[in-house]
């Protein structure tokens, strides 16, 4: 007799897999989503910052004050390197 095996579905769908990890766990919904505004946030500083062709290393050097910067720059975020 041959033994027949099941192949697992497999899904590269990102919001599949963190479903079944995270279960109905709603401060575990709650802590994604505020990841999820985040990177929305830097995805977009990072998007104007190329677009007005500036550096990390330029930011410091702009006339505003140090309670601007701190607000407008994600502590993560998209690399330049990526």
């Amino acid at each position: 007799m041959i033994k027949q095996t099941t192949a697992k579905k497999t899904t590269s769908d990102a919001i599949q897999i963190l479903d079944k990890i995270t279960g109905d766990d709603p401060q575990m919904h709650a802590l994604i989503e505020e990841e999820r505004t985040n990177l929305q946030v830097a995805t977009e500083i990072f998007e104007l910052r190329t677009k007005a062709k500036l550096s990390q290393e330029m930011i410091p050097r702009l006339p505003c004050s140090q309670r601007v910067m701190a607000l407008s720059i994600p502590l993560r975020g998209p690399r330049d390197d990526l």
